[in-house]
């Protein structure tokens, strides 16, 4: 009897033991925490970590989890950069159609800022020098650049030259202001690609800040 008693009070004791190693949130039994924390952080680390491309349907999920923490640190995810940079160079496009240089600037300020959270200074570089060329491209629509430049090469009477360059100058100082707010991007531009590689957009940005030069140094 007594035997019987004493396998019954230990099958209790088992089952009691097992019930509350099964009740969720609980620590288990051997004394360790949960793991989920820990290893949603992994997923968290892995999703947002430079140069990793996760598809929308894989990582749906993960993403749902994540969003929160991505959106109370202010920091836009991988994907996120990629769709800003994208949609500001589409917003160039469109701007440049209507000659909103302002909007192009803009967009292009957002596209370059995007390339370097990206870890891609080459492209960044690319486009602050983009300001300048197409601030150039602009500043020689409103002044007629090439036509004017022309005239005062081929006009032979001294005083009408000398009148039509006054002129000249005075509508170049007029828009010069555009040349000046491109060459703080295009030295920009200069100090990202001194840190890389020559190639030809290191020209390119030589050529531009050399063609300000020359406008500021015409119309002193």
């Amino acid at each position: 009897m007594k035997t019987l008693i004493k396998d019954i009070m230990i099958s209790v004791l088992v089952m009691i033991l097992l019930l509350v190693c099964d009740t969720p949130g609980s620590a288990n039994f051997r004394g360790d925490i949960s793991q989920e924390p820990i290893i949603q952080q992994i997923e968290y680390e892995i999703l947002n970590s430079p140069g990793v491309f996760c598809s929308e349907d894989t990582t749906k999920n993960k993403a749902e989890n994540s969003k929160s923490s991505v959106k109370e640190n202010g920091v836009k995810s991988i994907t996120e950069l990629w769709e800003t940079y994208k949609k500001a160079k589409s917003e160039v496009s469109v701007a440049l159609e209507n000659n909103e240089i302002k909007k192009v600037i803009s967009n292009l300020i957002v596209a370059g800022e995007c390339a370097m959270e990206l870890g891609r200074p080459g492209i960044a570089s690319w486009q602050y020098n983009n300001i300048g060329h197409y601030s150039i491209e602009e500043f020689k629509r409103l002044t007629d650049y090439d036509n004017r430049i022309r005239n005062l090469a081929t006009l032979k009477n001294s005083t009408e030259r000398k009148e039509y360059l006054n002129q000249t100058k005075s509508l170049f100082r007029q828009h010069f202001t555009l040349l000046e707010t491109a060459e703080k991007h295009l030295l920009n531009a200069q100090i990202i690609d001194d840190e890389l590689e020559k190639s030809r957009r290191t020209n390119a940005i030589e050529k531009n800040i050399e063609f300000i030069n020359w406008v500021r140094s015409f119309i002193n």
